[in-house]
């Protein structure tokens, strides 16, 4: 890392950072009731950034040593580059994460086979015409980054990975049930996630029909993150920075009920979005987003708050090694509230209950409405869920439910990805049926 740094300062670069990604996964995994693969995967690299005569210049390597070329790229790219119009950080104080578990780089791959083969036979034992499905997986990584304006820092990070789904094929139903968590903490529980997987199975094999119409809806923690877009979109600092966000201006203002809270927390404890800093140097924080209903931040990058004569967020994120830097949120923690997902669904008389959609993300999130293909979805009636809905669409605009379509938020959360959110019940949610 001080070598690139060096040889960028000896070519005449002006400022220079220096990233370093390395990413070890140990995946194992179960298809069709058998084990599928076991495998061991390494990745690691540089990313250069320099600014020469004024210019940003962006290079990568994935080889040890070739220094001389990574550096020589970046300065080359730098000729058609951008200005620089931001500043790399210097040194600062960085908080004190927890995104590391020994118990995790522990865990063996004989023991990762083995919690997949109790949750696949599992799944067997309830009906061996289901197709039984397990994944589990160990990943490290290392960060560093060092720039020269004196910012020198890196830190590890794990997380451990445990799915399980069932799938069948039964006469008109090609139905697929699941559970999964992700964390950074060696907390797994293979058989109950098993078991939960088959109850689902139980109640979605009974197809209930539904007719297109507006009923109330509980959206699941999976379900609540598919119908989340607009929210991510709008408070994105480029898509503010442009005018595109239909919240640029409402800082401070109501944008939903008072009983939602929503922040983005790159500190949560044994999150995978966890890290004490961005991929630029930017400490992370905990940044109110939406605070009892009312507006409070937006989350930026350097670049975007350079642009918008505002302080970054800690949201600079690369994808890949290759990719520039990007907004991203870490991770996204709803508040929960004072009801249950068993009261919710106790108090329904005719509604819906939404898991999953296919192709929520498409269309335009500036406008609030989200529209998605039920990909798992059950109807409830009279307190009961009855079974699966099937071959019907959910929409409904979130911007409108967040103000005054909220009826209930759960105490319980899960995580799901970077996310910990509850169960959400709103009052209206439209279905539309093919026939």
């Amino acid at each position: 890392m001080e070598r690139i740094l060096e040889l960028a300062k000896k070519k005449g670069c002006q400022e220079a950072e220096v990233f370093y990604r390395s990413e070890t996964a140990s995946p194992v995994e179960f298809e069709n009731n058998k084990l599928k693969q076991v495998q061991t995967t390494a990745d690691s690299g540089f990313a250069l950034r320099v600014l020469k005569d004024g210019r940003i210049g962006f290079a990568t390597s994935t080889k040890e040593g070739d220094y001389d070329l990574l550096v020589d790229n970046a300065i080359a790219v730098s000729l058609f580059g951008n200005e620089l119009k931001h500043e790399f950080p210097g040194s600062a104080a960085l908080p004190t994460v927890k995104n590391w578990d020994d118990r995790i780089s522990n865990v063996s791959v004989e023991q990762m086979v083995e919690m997949g083969r109790q949750m696949v036979e599992i799944i067997q034992e309830y009906d061996s015409q289901v197709l039984g499905g397990a994944r589990a997986a160990r990943t490290e990584t290392e960060v560093w980054i060092i720039n020269s304006r004196g910012f020198d820092a890196r830190y590890r990070a794990n997380s451990f990975a445990l799915a399980a789904f069932a799938i069948l094929v039964e006469g008109q139903n090609f139905l697929t049930t699941y559970d999964w968590q992700q964390l950074a903490k060696f907390e797994v529980d293979p058989v109950g996630m098993a078991r939960r997987v088959v109850e689902e199975m139980k109640i979605a094999r009974r197809n209930a029909p539904i007719k297109s119409g507006t009923y109330p809806a509980i959206l699941t923690p999976s379900g609540l993150l598919d119908c989340f877009g607009p929210i991510g979109a709008s408070v994105d600092g480029q898509a503010v920075y442009k005018g595109l966000s239909p919240w640029k201006d409402k800082v401070g203002q109501r944008v939903a009920a008072e009983t939602i809270s929503i922040y983005d927390d790159g500190t949560y404890d044994y999150a995978t979005g966890t890290r004490p800093f961005d991929d630029e140097g930017t400490p992370s924080q905990r940044t109110p987003i939406i605070q009892k209903g009312v507006l409070k931040n937006f989350l930026f990058d350097r670049k975007t708050a350079a642009a918008m004569k505002t302080s970054a967020t800690g949201n600079g994120k690369r994808p890949r090694l290759t990719s520039p830097v990007s907004i991203s949120s870490t991770t996204v923690v709803m508040e929960p509230g004072d009801s249950s997902f068993q009261a919710m669904v106790a108090g329904m008389k005719e509604g819906v209950i939404i898991d999953s959609l296919m192709g929520a993300w498409a269309g335009n999130p500036y406008s609030g409405m989200v529209n998605g293909n039920v990909q798992l979805g059950y109807k409830v009636e009279n307190g009961e869920i009855v079974g699966r809905i099937k071959d019907c669409m959910f929409s409904l605009n979130l911007f409108e439910a967040l103000l005054s379509g909220i009826v209930a938020i759960s105490q319980e959360r899960r995580f799901r990805g970077e996310s910990v959110v509850p169960y959400v019940m709103i009052d209206a949610g439209g279905i539309s049926t093919k026939s």
